[in-house]
């Protein structure tokens, strides 16, 4: 969403991402964005999948996969580390190299994965990350 609201605003290449660890992106995760617009390919089946996220005709999509902040892909200097969950921010409290360290705090959707409502969760938390990450971008 970031990556989105900064295109918005005329920003570019300035966001990336990466967590304390290598997951998968969780299923009920991409069904959010899609719902959102995002139109979303697997491009790689490997042990950790790469996703493309095409959000704009006039841009190319955005690479996804799930990779640690220090992955080769990622700035090594110059940047902003954004905690956004409080595993990441307790457990994780030196990100070498990064200019500054911002906790931003979401409630994880995953408390109710298995759950009836767990799509609606997903989309809800996707939604309230969307709307800040464009009310930051629109600050700057």
């Amino acid at each position: 969403m970031s990556q989105v609201a900064a295109h918005h605003y005329g920003f570019f290449n300035v966001t990336y991402s990466g967590g304390t660890e290598t997951t998968h992106f969780y299923s009920s995760a991409i069904e959010a964005l899609k719902e959102q617009g995002f139109n979303i390919n697997k491009i790689s089946k490997k042990d950790i999948p790469i996703y493309t996220f095409k959000y704009c005709d006039s841009v190319h999509p955005i690479i996804c996969y799930s990779k640690k902040y220090n992955d080769f892909f990622n700035p090594k200097n110059n940047f902003a580390a954004i905690m956004t969950c409080n595993h990441a921010d307790q457990n994780c409290t030196l990100i070498p190299n990064s200019d500054k360290r911002i906790p931003i705090s979401y409630k994880d959707p995953k408390s109710a994965d298995g759950s009836p409502n767990e799509q609606e969760k997903y989309l809800e938390r996707s939604t309230q990350i969307c709307r800040e990450m464009f009310s930051v971008f629109s600050k700057i």
